[in-house]
């Protein structure tokens, strides 16, 4: 569970695991963009993400996307459209607030037979209101203690997509993003890196959403 918490994290509960819906839409910040925005590196679109999310997939250029539900109807796709190149890569879906958007199970594996599903209570006190950036990942790079990785987006976001839909690999970071009920039409974009290291990048994304909503992405559990 995060460890950064919403000041008003007590009021998302009226019993149990039953979400207050009306106070987390008073919380709810966000900034949608619902008429074609500036555009950005040459990339402009209507869009109907937060204005945090278009600028952060205007400034990539991220256009091309993936979803569990169309890998489900061609398991090729990772390998016709992802490139086979180290980078970073999101978890988007417009935010909407329900208080059935959880499920348990959801269609996550079971990688090394550990049980991915976490109670409905603590999926919605990791829930970020007003962000559709859920999940950002990383794939090749070099850490800080010299440690190369040489995964690629094209293995590591098929690897996400198959555990996703219930294969046991390797990719239990973002395992929350399976319990919701909407999962299949998550969009996963992606951005190669050619000169840039994704291990540094990853986590200056990652800074900018903390500094913007203070708290992590719903789905990065570290």
């Amino acid at each position: 569970m995060s460890n950064f918490k919403n000041a008003n994290e007590e009021n998302l509960f009226v019993s149990g695991d039953k979400l207050n819906l009306q106070s987390v839409i008073e919380m709810d910040g966000s900034d949608c963009i619902n008429e074609t925005d500036s555009s950005v590196n040459g990339v402009s679109r209507t869009s109907e993400y937060t204005r945090f999310t278009e600028n952060l997939l205007n400034r990539f250029g991220m256009k091309d996307y993936v979803t569990l539900s169309e890998y489900r109807k061609d398991s090729s796709l990772p390998r016709i459209k992802i490139p086979d190149i180290s980078g970073v890569y999101i978890v988007v879906y417009p935010h909407e607030l329900s208080e059935d958007m959880f499920i348990n199970p959801g269609s996550g594996g079971y990688f090394k037979g550990e049980n991915p599903n976490v109670e409905i209570g603590e999926l919605f006190s990791n829930w970020v209101a007003g962000a559709d950036v859920l999940y950002i990942g990383r794939t090749g790079g070099t850490t800080v203690n010299g440690f190369v990785s040489e995964a690629t987006l094209r293995k590591r976001i098929k690897q996400l997509l198959q555990y996703g839909n219930g294969r046991p690999v390797g990719h239990r970071g973002g395992r929350y993003l399976w319990q919701h009920k909407n999962s299949s039409d998550f969009r996963i974009y992606w951005y190669t890196c050619v000169d840039e290291n994704p291990v540094t990048l990853e986590q200056n994304i990652r800074k900018e959403f903390l500094d913007e909503y203070n708290q992590r992405p719903f789905a990065n559990l570290v």
